[in-house]
């Protein structure tokens, strides 16, 4: 949710779109951030994008302004965050990789992140 009260990005599956709409809306109007948690049944698994039931966490947390020069390019398969420290990582640290990766965007930096990746995804370090 921008702050003109959009929705400019999803979260997989109706069950969990209404709470998150409204936190956010919160948080833009200045509430404190806020990590949601849903307990995902079996059987409405496939509709919010899991493969099968369990709980999803959805940190809500406004952006600041620095931070929207990342929405400039294209997400791409991987990124620097990926192979930098992943869930490791707080936010803003995943925000600066973004917009370092927007400053010296170039092929040369988008084969060297893809041939990193692999070792990253594969080492599992971060991953949670």
């Amino acid at each position: 949710v921008n702050e003109h009260g959009e929705i400019s990005g999803a979260v997989s599956g109706g069950c969990v779109e209404g709470a998150v709409v409204e936190v956010a809306e919160q948080v833009l109007g200045g509430a404190e951030p806020r990590l949601l948690q849903f307990g995902i049944a079996d059987e409405e698994a496939w509709d919010v994008g899991l493969p099968c039931g369990g709980e999803i966490e959805v940190y809500v947390e406004r952006y600041e302004p620095w931070m929207l020069r990342r929405l400039s390019v294209r997400p791409g398969l991987t990124c620097l965050w990926q192979v930098r420290g992943r869930s490791d990582l707080g936010f803003v640290e995943w925000m600066r990789l973004d917009l370092e990766y927007v400053d010296r965007l170039s092929l040369a930096l988008d084969l060297e992140i893809l041939a990193r990746t692999i070792p990253a995804v594969l080492s599992a370090r971060g991953a949670y």
